[in-house]
């Protein structure tokens, strides 16, 4: 198993408060280890970066905000969000990826396998403790950047709208 006592992690703001308390939890499950926790903000919050620092700052997460993306996902070793186009990114350079909570595990990267699906902090936790089972398949991302993304992206809406 991986030692994740001095791992990054980047959680990728999409203006859901559950987020923020799934950061906060992640913090204190971790606050033995000498991890480092960013929560990077997403635009529409940084009006409200103060506010939203001082939170987070008590659980010894970093608050960011208009901070360069591609230097905070080469910085972390897991990224973490709910629905944002930097998770795409985030697959794209082969980052392990974590998608929380969103529309009952039916996120396009995660049918994809390219990201995994996380209920809550036990699961994410869980989940990393044994990285040789999470079976990402990387290049599946290029499914969403290839010439035809807009076509392949709604095709895969249409087939996940006719399943429900």
């Amino acid at each position: 198993s991986v030692n994740n006592d001095e791992k990054h992690y980047l959680i990728i703001s999409s203006v859901k408060p559950h987020l923020i308390d799934f950061t906060i939890e992640l913090s204190k499950k971790l606050q033995q280890s000498s991890a480092k926790i960013i929560y990077k903000l997403h635009p529409v919050e940084f009006a409200k970066f103060d506010i939203i620092k001082e939170n987070l700052t008590s659980f010894n997460v970093i608050v960011k905000s208009n901070s360069n993306i591609y230097n905070l996902i080469k910085w972390a070793d897991y990224v973490i969000g709910i629905e944002s186009t930097v998770l795409y990114e985030s697959v794209k350079f082969g980052k392990p990826t974590f998608i929380y909570g969103w529309f009952l595990s039916q996120h396009p990267l995660v049918q994809r396998n390219a990201a995994i699906f996380i209920e809550n902090v036990e699961d994410f936790l869980k989940k990393i403790k044994e990285p040789s089972k999470l079976n990402i398949d990387y290049d599946a991302i290029n499914y969403f950047f290839a010439d035809n993304a807009k076509e392949n992206y709604q095709k895969f809406l249409k087939e996940v709208v006719n399943k429900i």
